[in-house]
């Protein structure tokens, strides 16, 4: 049986999609739904690994998850939520770990869902490799 190792990272399950959206919550501890192009910029931030993010009068800490307003200074929790598209609702969301892998050119690319399954198996289970 012959064996291929392949140069392999993970890299962050953030992804443009239509089923999920930003929210940040009001001060009465309510979740409210962000405008479109809030949620926009900060998926576009994630996208290329930013940490924060400002867009108009806020600042967002992507690692904390937190919106601070830059005029009052007063912050307030954010979160992604998943959706169902057909209701618009909030789902429960579970991140999916994404891989890829190192080409001859040195170039990275993305793995299959499969592929991407079996590595994050091979890791729960504590096996030596994926097949």
């Amino acid at each position: 049986k012959n064996r291929i190792t392949l140069k392999v990272r993970k890299i962050r399950p953030y992804e443009f999609d239509c089923c999920s959206r930003w929210e940040r919550q009001d001060d009465k501890g309510k979740w409210e739904r962000m405008p479109d192009d809030v949620s926009v910029t900060i998926q576009k931030a994630l996208a290329v690994g930013k940490t924060s993010v400002e867009y108009q009068k806020h600042k967002f800490d992507l690692v904390g998850n937190i919106q601070t307003n830059k005029d009052t200074q007063a912050a307030k929790p954010i979160r992604k939520v998943q959706i169902d598209p057909a209701n618009d609702v909030p789902v429960k969301w579970e991140p999916k770990a994404y891989w890829e892998y190192e080409d001859d050119n040195g170039e990275w690319q993305p793995m299959s869902d499969g592929a991407c399954e079996a590595i994050q198996q091979t890791l729960e289970t504590g096996e030596e490799s994926a097949t």
